[in-house]
């Protein structure tokens, strides 16, 4: 998969639809640089979304949440 090193580019309005459409089950897009780019609402509260675009590996190694839900985190990283 090649990621472009371009501004934010708009995510289609069918791709957002259908992760909406998922609810409520979590769903949620990233790009190739693990940046949460659509996320519906049970996926924000699962994942613990703190902010738009947030990037998933930022989120799962730096967020204090995330890591008390991780018993290995040293192994994991």
């Amino acid at each position: 998969m090649i990621c472009p090193r371009q501004a934010e580019q708009p995510v289609d309005e069918a791709l957002i639809r259908l992760v909406d459409a998922w609810l409520p089950n979590p769903g949620h897009i990233v790009d190739c640089y693990w940046n949460m780019v659509v996320a519906n609402r049970t996926a924000q509260l699962a994942l613990h979304m703190t902010e738009p675009g947030i990037n998933c590996l930022h989120q799962h190694f730096l967020d204090d949440i995330y890591r008390e839900r991780v018993t290995s985190g040293e192994e994991l990283a």
